[in-house]
């Protein structure tokens, strides 16, 4: 997905929105589910996430790599699809 997006950026191919776009999928982190609400990864709740890490840290390694894998499979795709 590095590559790609870097690819991206120097092929003239993509507008500023869309590195923009590859640039937030890159870059995102995932959220995490407490109690049946998704909670974002913020300083502000940087306490309540770092628990439920703790609590349930085999299940969420593996959500968060289905959600990096997706959204890294999905930079690939959108630059290949392009160039």
């Amino acid at each position: 997905a590095y590559k790609a997006l870097n690819d991206a950026k120097a092929s003239g191919a993509f507008s500023e929105a869309e590195l923009a776009d590859l640039d937030s999928l890159y870059y995102a982190f995932p959220e995490t589910e407490i109690d049946g609400e998704m909670v974002p990864f913020t300083e502000a709740t940087y306490g309540k996430v770092r628990n439920a890490w703790r609590s349930g840290q085999a299940e969420l390694e593996i959500e968060y790599t289905k959600f990096y894998r997706g959204n890294y499979s999905e930079i690939v795709k959108r630059v290949r699809e392009r160039m």
